[in-house]
Formats: C-alpha cells, structure tokens, sequence
C-alpha cells in the first residue's frame, strides 16, 4: 500500500464515478459555472458500447448545454434503428417487425409536440467522451485510476474528508469536499460506505454480449432494418435467448446472449473459441461471412432501487446505477442516469460553497 499523503486537495464538489451519471453530473454543474473533480476507478471512458438507446429527454440535457449536434453526429439514427424484430436469422424468416423509438406513426405526433429531441442510438462508447470533454473544458478535473478508499466526516463542517489510492502508483491521498457524489455505479463504494439499503427484484438472469465485426450491409435490404434483431432459433439457441443490436453499420455488431444463472456454457470460452464464431454465423443465418470476435463481455441482469439516496447530515448523494438499477429493457439505464445528474446539478447551483 503506498504512503498517505499529509496534504489534501480541497474542492467544492468531488463526483465518484465517470460514467453517464458522474460525467454528466460534472458537465452540468461546470454548466452553471461550479468547479470540482471527477475521479474514476476505470482507466479511461467505457471501452465497450453497453448502454445505447439515448432518448429525447436525455437529448434534452444534452441540447441544454449545446451538445445535442455532437451527440447526433455520434449516433445512428432514424430508419436504420427505430424498429426492432423478429426473425430466424438476419437473412432467414421474419416472423414479425414493429417501429419503435418515435417511429410508429401514433405516436409520432404527441413525441413531437413532447419534446423538440429524438431518440439516438448512441453506445456510452462515444457519449462519454463528449461528457467528459466538456466537463473538463469548463473547470471540472478527471482523475482516472483512481480508486476510493473511504470517506470521513470532519466535525462541524459538512464537509468529509476522502482518501483516494492511484492505481498506477498506488499513491494514497486525501481530498476535502463540501459535497460528495457516488456515481460509481451498481457496486457503489460510496452506498457501501453510507450503508446504504436497497429493494431489489429477483434477479431474472445473466447475459454475455459477444462483440464483433462483420461487414454484413450486403445481407439487410431496407426493410429489414432495424436497431435490434431477436433471433428466434430454438434448436439452436437452446435455453437462450439472444438478440443482434447494431453499432455501427453495418460491419460493428453485438449478439446478446440472455441464459439462466444455472448455465455455464461461457464460463470457459475465449474470443477465439470457435463455437462462438459458430453461434454468431447462426445468428446471421450465412457461415461465409467473415467474423473477428473483439470481446466476450458477461454481465448480470439487475433491478433494483436504494431506499434512500443521502443520509440525513450528511453532503453526500447516490445517483445513477449507484441508486437505481434496471433491466435492459425499455432503456432506462444510461439515460435515467443523464437525468439524474441534471436534476442533481440544478439542486447543486443553489448549494453553499466556498
């Protein structure tokens, strides 16, 4: 363990966490003209797509600070995602399709006169970085490996007091905030340190996004488009279920696969297994294609809610996955995390600061 530092760093805001919710906390406050840092234990923005459908009133957040272009310029948008459905393979059977994401003619309309936004298919890949570039670009520092250790509060003041570890160096030091925010997602350190509860659901399972590359646009005519493609293969997805989403088209791809927690079958597979490559060529219903397996990326399906977000006393909040934690479905995690943030940030102008 590395020394700890006698002097402390003093900031008037310190955000846990640089994902959506920790990024965006920082781009909104810089916003109203507050200064803080941001730390992070991961060593950089995220390096894989993970959450992607960004909707009109996430868009808003982003349109609010003049970054609703940057983030259109990042996405795919309009016929090429605003469906999705269901089919034997990309080239085999469609059993059925139906338009989503704003564009089903009823419901046109009433999101139009809701918001002056769209809905974006925009992987937290290429959100972050446009967060974080404007949040560092007004007064907001990252410090990225950077773990934290643990929080104190120092009497009569509000403020606490958190040790920090750099896990380059693994160099401990201090820093003194007014006002401390766990965005540090579904294992917060700082709701563990709050003692934090939550009400969670039974979780429904566990799920593997295969990443890959394969230059298929040959093999989607227009009116197979779609932002993502549940693959209805019983015989041979068997006990899974599994969906094709689009990342960039139409060479970037990820199969999600979706099984219980009882089934191992990717406890021990590679990248470079073949009965992956196998799985993705079922997937598109053609074995002639040339696939190259990027990452395999397992994950567990959540949901869940802390009974409280602070505790009474103290300058400490939870936002994003560190508070609430959903299913894939419907897309509310990344962007009820962007909203989070901007609800938070609006409370945080108001606050008293030095």
């Amino acid at each position: 363990m590395g020394s700890l530092a006698k002097d402390n760093i003093d900031v008037d805001f310190l955000v846990v966490g640089a994902g959506p919710a920790g990024a965006s906390l920082a781009a909104f406050m810089a916003q109203n003209g507050l200064k803080g840092m941001v730390i992070a234990r991961a060593s950089g923005t995220a390096d894989t797509p993970r959450a992607h459908v960004f909707n009109p009133f996430a868009l808003e957040t982003l349109r609010d600070i003049g970054l609703e272009k940057d983030a259109i310029g990042h996405a795919t948008h309009g016929e090429m995602f605003q469906s999705f459905r269901w089919a034997r393979s990309m080239v085999g059977e469609e059993y059925g399709k139906v338009q989503a994401w704003g564009a089903h003619p009823r419901s046109m309309g009433e999101l139009a006169r809701a918001s002056p936004c769209k809905y974006l298919d925009l992987p937290q890949s290429h959100l972050e970085p446009i967060i974080v570039r404007y949040a560092s670009s007004k007064g907001f520092q990252f410090r990225f490996s950077t773990q934290l250790v643990g929080i104190e509060e120092i009497p009569n003041s509000g403020d606490s007091l958190c040790t920090v570890r750099d896990l380059i160096s693994q160099h401990e030091y201090r820093i003194r905030a007014k006002y401390v925010f766990g965005a540090d997602g579904s294992r917060s350190k700082v709701a563990q340190i709050l003692g934090l509860k939550y009400l969670a659901e039974p979780r429904p399972g566990v799920a593997c996004n295969i990443l890959f590359k394969a230059d298929i646009g040959h093999l989607i005519p227009e009116e197979r488009y779609a932002g993502l493609h549940i693959i209805v293969q019983p015989d041979n997805f068997i006990g899974m279920a599994s969906l094709l989403r689009l990342i960039r088209p139409w060479n970037e791809w990820i199969l999600v696969c979706n099984f219980s927690e009882e089934d191992n079958r990717f406890s021990n597979v590679t990248p470079q297994s073949p009965e992956i490559v196998d799985l993705i060529h079922k997937a598109i219903g053609d074995d002639t294609v040339e696939v190259e397996v990027t990452r395999l990326d397992p994950w567990t399906v959540n949901e869940s809610v802390a009974e409280t977000y602070s505790v009474k006393g103290r300058n400490i909040f939870i936002l994003g996955d560190a508070a609430h934690r959903h299913p894939p479905a419907h897309a509310n995690g990344s962007n009820t995390c962007v909203q989070d943030a901007y609800n938070l940030a609006v409370s945080s102008h108001k606050l008293p600061r030095s």
